[in-house]
């Protein structure tokens, strides 16, 4: 059901309307998926892709879903799997992350990813 087209309209529905107003919206995906639906990728500015420690930054979105799009045809479900971008391109920048004693903690990693998002955002407006 998530696969279908009606579902992907919904869904795109659904993120133009949690924009409204919103300067940067944050979408997360689930099990590895490149992005939680596919229309997505046409959707948003940036894909960072988050591991234990470290942020890989990609802002050539339109390349991504490319890359997704011949994935998908070549494993199909499989396509969409987060580690057939990180094997086809390279990100732009990876940031790591170091360990904080608290959340409140300054942390001039997170500092720069924001930093990324704001940029990206700039970009398409």
């Amino acid at each position: 059901m998530l696969k279908s087209s009606t579902i992907e309209e919904e869904l795109a529905r659904c993120l133009e309307v949690v924009e409204r107003g919103k300067d940067v919206v944050v979408v997360e995906s689930f099990n590895n998926a490149i992005a939680p639906f596919s229309r997505a990728l046409r959707l948003v500015d940036i894909v960072l892709l988050v591991a234990p420690g470290a942020v890989a930054i990609y802002d050539d979105v339109g390349k991504i879903a490319r890359l997704v799009e011949g994935a998908v045809r070549r494993y199909g479900d499989r396509g969409f799997d987060a580690s057939n971008v990180v094997a086809m391109l390279k990100p732009r920048r990876v940031e790591h992350i170091e360990p904080r004693a608290s959340i409140g903690e300054a942390s001039a990693s997170l500092d720069r990813i924001a930093d990324e998002i704001l940029a990206a955002k700039g970009r398409s407006d």
